[in-house]
């Protein structure tokens, strides 16, 4: 048995693009524009809270929003194939990037990226704080242990963990 992987005719992902060679340069060229343009705001931002430091408080408060901006910068800027689509088109709806940045890639991208930057404008209705506001987190709840009954009595937070149980109290 093979892998998907292993198999020329298949993509070990179905919803995942694949992207040529000139069009991940193009993304890449788009990519480093959007992204240096945003590093360059960080920088006179910074420098603008700098020249008001007053108090030793405002020192913190620069420290924790260059804390904060490097986040959310290293969440946006995911140059990974799997992200790209996303990328780019939150890119676009932040007006950090234009359709003539991305001419060249083929249609089916570009209608992609315009709908994944359209439909952040029909879901949130604003302008996104943070990546965690235009994507899903896919992070899953796994409970303890396995259930081989419905919730009940034996389900309550009282009797959790169970008598005997290894886990920690």
């Amino acid at each position: 048995m093979s892998s998907p992987s292993a198999t020329q005719d298949s993509y070990p992902y179905q919803n995942e693009p694949i992207w040529s060679r000139s069009e991940k340069a193009i993304a890449r060229k788009a990519f480093d524009a959007a992204l240096g343009q945003e590093l360059h705001e960080g920088i006179q931002e910074a420098k603008r809270m700098v020249n008001e430091i007053q108090k030793s408080s405002d020192l913190w408060d620069l420290e924790y929003h260059l804390t904060q901006r490097r986040k959310e910068i290293d969440r946006k800027y995911d140059f990974r194939g799997s992200r790209l689509t996303d990328v780019l088109g939150r890119l676009l709806y932040e007006n950090r990037l234009g359709e003539e940045d991305l001419r060249g890639l083929r249609e089916e991208k570009m209608k992609s990226i315009r709908y994944l930057g359209s439909n952040l404008t029909r879901v949130l209705g604003f302008t996104p704080d943070s990546l965690y506001q235009t994507s899903p987190s896919f992070v899953i709840a796994i409970p303890y242990g396995s259930d081989s009954e419905p919730p009940g009595d034996n389900h309550s937070l009282s009797s959790f963990p169970p008598n005997g149980s290894k886990c920690p109290k």
